[in-house]
């Protein structure tokens, strides 16, 4: 109906071969697989941008994204404050 249900964005992180990755999936319209697939198009956009690897930080509550980025090949890297850090080597997905 013409409504956006989701968003994503990539911000480089100096150097340069690394980007930040930030994921919004209204609640009404998860569970359908459009966090899967904005995720794997926005990786594939790094990935033609030059990035090698994305980064993310999401609260460790967040049980449904952590599983999502984890099936994507994201490892968790640190935890820093009340968030849990976790990175993919983009190359991992279009091999």
């Amino acid at each position: 109906n013409g409504c956006v249900v989701a968003h994503s964005m990539i911000a480089s992180i100096p150097p340069g071969y690394r980007a930040e990755f930030g994921i919004f999936v209204h609640q009404d319209y998860q569970n359908q697989r459009i966090g899967t697939n904005l995720t794997c198009v926005s990786a594939f956009c790094a990935l033609e941008a030059g990035y090698k690897t994305l980064w993310l930080c999401v609260e460790p509550k967040n049980q449904h994204a952590i599983s999502l980025y984890r099936s994507l090949n994201f490892k968790s890297v640190d935890l820093m404050d009340s968030e849990l850090c976790m990175e993919l080597d983009i190359e991992t997905l279009f091999p």
